[in-house]
């Protein structure tokens, strides 16, 4: 989703992967909603992580834990409405926390706009990739590496989720003039809610990964980490991309850290209105770059209540060419 403005230049911070070499044989961390990326040591098993054995996350325990503390996450306090003519309102919300400053929205929708159906299936199924077919920011979305769906139902019978996706991806955002692009390593995690007599629920988790560990597995990672400018993927060439990404070929890229949990969830009011649905999302981000957090942070508000705008409008578009899956 949308994204707070950092510097020009700037530095990927502490490696991950220099850290688990510190941590040795310690536990991997616990806290898993922060801006340190995950590293090895950090993540669940992989074949092509090489850390089946290495591992000390079982799948079933990291993806529970994480959507256990997504949910309890805190929405702080209120901080405003973001109003624009034809659009729901959408309410903002600010918590200080000890990861650092979390910003968050809420929005309603009714069915007329946008039913729970079609949100689930935009923003949690292949949630990357429909992110940068809504979202103008974005121009690659790169998949790293997938989780086997079958091997992640087997692990996680009976915790209430199901239809999983886990993947690592890679979001490169253009930004607004003289900034340079961003990319964003990430891990997401998407599910639905599947508990008896409870409305339907889904929730995405997104946390940043180590991009030396990314450059290492699956389809490798579309920028050089020695000289930080974007490249085309290993089984890429320029006759086989889009104009809008041939253009930053060669060009710096600004590696950014972001953290952030969405929720949709289908009410019923009590009094008979009509169900909607409730979209809420809340974020932990830093673009990197010369601009401090704290400057950053002054446009992460505005940037993320116009995401409900960009997914309603291509999910529309979807409606009137018939290409939306799910319209009920």
């Amino acid at each position: 989703m949308a994204l707070p403005s950092g510097g020009n230049a700037g530095q990927s911070g502490t490696s991950s992967t220099t850290a688990d070499a510190n941590r040795g044989t310690a536990q991997p961390r616990t806290a898993l909603l922060t801006l340190e990326p995950l590293g090895m040591i950090d993540l669940p098993p992989h074949d092509e992580l090489r850390n089946v054995e290495g591992s000390k996350w079982s799948l079933r325990a990291f993806i529970g834990g994480l959507f256990a503390d997504a949910i309890r996450g805190d929405w702080g306090k209120h901080a405003g409405t973001y109003e624009k003519k034809g659009t729901p309102d959408v309410q903002k919300f600010k918590s200080e926390e000890q990861s650092g400053t979390w910003f968050g929205r809420k929005s309603l929708h009714a069915n007329a706009d946008v039913t729970w159906k079609e949100l689930d299936y935009v923003l949690r199924h292949n949630h990357s990739l429909n992110e940068k077919e809504s979202t103008p920011e974005v121009f690659d979305c790169n998949v790293v590496l997938r989780w086997e769906p079958q091997l992640i139902r087997d692990a996680m019978v009976g915790t209430g989720y199901k239809e999983i996706e886990m993947n690592i991806i890679q979001m490169y955002h253009k930004m607004p003039f003289p900034l340079l692009p961003r990319v964003f390593t990430l891990l997401v995690l998407a599910a639905v809610e599947d508990l008896p007599d409870q409305p339907s629920r889904s929730i995405i988790v997104q946390v940043p990964v180590d991009v030396q560990v990314a450059s290492q597995v699956g389809q490798g990672i579309h920028h050089d980490l020695r000289t930080k400018k974007y490249q085309l993927g290993p089984s890429e060439n320029t006759t086989s991309i889009p104009n809008e990404r041939k253009k930053y070929v060669g060009k710096p890229i600004v590696e950014g850290v972001y953290t952030s949990v969405e929720i949709f969830s289908l009410i019923h009011p009590a009094d008979g209105s009509g169900e909607v649905t409730e979209w809420a999302m809340r974020t932990l981000s830093n673009a990197k770059g010369v601009l401090p957090v704290w400057l950053q942070n002054f446009g992460i508000h505005g940037k993320i209540c116009k995401d409900p705008e960009y997914v309603i409008g291509f999910i529309q578009c979807q409606r009137k060419s018939n290409s939306a899956r799910p319209v009920s």
